[in-house]
């Protein structure tokens, strides 16, 4: 090793990097009325479900590519107004 740093080194590290990213995507879902309208699509889907199918093919995807990221979706406009309880880690 001469002790010099050439670009093709510090273009490799970044790669390195980057590969090593964790991202979080946390989708917003509008749950009002018009959410329940059909689409304007072949299939006519409710839009409500158009977005949920969008999510888990995007779920589908990390899971292969990237199992360390995380994805969430939240829902705002529906009608209960306390959190439900999942079960995934009440402390225990």
């Amino acid at each position: 090793m001469s002790g010099s740093y050439t670009r093709e080194e510090d273009a490799q590290e970044e790669e390195e990097d980057f590969g090593s990213q964790i991202d979080n995507v946390v989708f917003l879902v509008d749950a009002r009325g018009s959410m329940y309208e059909e689409c304007e699509n072949e299939a006519q889907d409710l839009r409500i479900l158009n977005i949920l199918q969008v999510a888990l093919e995007l779920m589908k995807a990390v899971v292969i590519e990237s199992p360390r990221d995380s994805i969430g979706i939240i829902f705002f406009g529906t009608q209960k107004k306390e959190p439900v309880e999942t079960g995934a880690d009440n402390g225990k």
